[in-house]
């Protein structure tokens, strides 16, 4: 189902389909950039491997495949769901939870499925698929040669270091970017009430897709920012209590978990993360502890949050 913008197309827009038009400059500087980055990494690779003679992880090519180790990591803790005990800290627990609540049923369902690791291969990876149809499907319409689509999207799959990254790890982010492309998907559909819920239920999740409710503002769609926000206090409250059927105790446990990652892993600099620590805070991180010596204060990292 098309949205109004698409289908009050432009004359311009009907006359590109008769003829191929080049790929649009965004697209095209993005192509180029990730199959030059994709280049550079693989001459380094090389480089260490067949010249250096380092090790891991240079050893292969490609990255390394982790057996979906976020994914299987709460396996022994989904146990205790809905228990008052899902927040031990037992060592037969495993790691803590260390996720916003509303991730929590996510996972549940994954691992009450019985087959966790298929059914999260079925899931994110036909998404995915359908993803690229739809682009590659625009982009076919408005003239753009059905090879130069193939090659693009194929490319931009093949070369996404974030994506296989978390993929190969199981990470649940495959599962939010998801839900913020549809929602983004719905947006640009004028379908704002369902783009709204399923941005905030990705936004319950992580901190980061609330960035995307800007959209609502910047097109003054209170009502359905509106929504958004009420989703994603409702995803919360009823996620905390599926987690553990106290509140409080829920509450506390996630916060445990939160800051116990933070103290860990954002504060701290940390060798083996390096490879994957890709935000600017982790530069950040780099350099203070490389010249002074510094483990970050959590206020820093507070503000660095506010400024991003």
């Amino acid at each position: 189902m098309q949205s109004n913008s698409l289908n009050a197309e432009s004359p311009e827009l009907e006359d590109s389909k008769a003829s191929s038009v080049p790929l649009p400059r965004p697209l095209r500087i993005f192509w180029q950039i990730n199959i030059v980055l994709a280049v550079i990494c693989a001459a380094c690779v090389g480089i260490e491997r067949y010249f250096r003679r380092w090790g891991f992880p240079y050893t292969s090519p490609f990255l390394h495949f982790w057996h979906w180790t976020d994914l299987r990591c709460f396996t022994a803790r989904f146990e205790h769901f809905h228990r008052l005990d899902f927040f031990s800290d037992a060592p037969s627990y495993g790691p803590r939870f260390a996720y916003p609540a509303p991730a929590a049923p996510l996972y549940e369902i994954f691992y009450v499925s019985g087959h966790p690791f298929i059914l999260f291969l079925l899931v994110t990876g036909i998404l995915v698929l359908v993803l690229g149809a739809i682009l590659g499907r625009q982009m076919v319409q408005r003239g753009t040669r059905p090879w130069t689509t193939f090659l693009f999207l194929t490319s931009a799959l093949l070369f996404s270091c974030p994506f296989w990254f978390e993929y190969l790890l199981g990470n649940l982010e495959i599962c939010i970017f998801l839900i913020v492309a549809f929602g983004i998907l719905a947006f640009l559909r004028r379908h704002f009430v369902l783009a709204a819920m399923l941005i905030g239920v990705a936004a319950s999740m992580k901190i980061f897709p609330f960035v995307y409710f800007a959209l609502f503002l910047s097109y003054r769609k209170y009502r359905a920012l509106t929504v958004g926000v009420i989703t994603v206090a409702a995803i919360t409250l009823v996620s905390l209590w599926l987690v553990c059927p106290s509140l409080a105790i829920a509450c506390r446990g996630i916060w445990y978990g939160l800051t116990g990652f933070q103290t860990t892993y954002v504060l701290h600099y940390r060798p083996d993360d390096t490879g994957f620590d890709h935000s600017l805070l982790g530069v950040i991180k780099a350099l203070s502890h490389h010249f002074y010596g510094w483990t970050l204060p959590g206020h820093l990292v507070t503000g660095y949050m506010v400024f991003v």
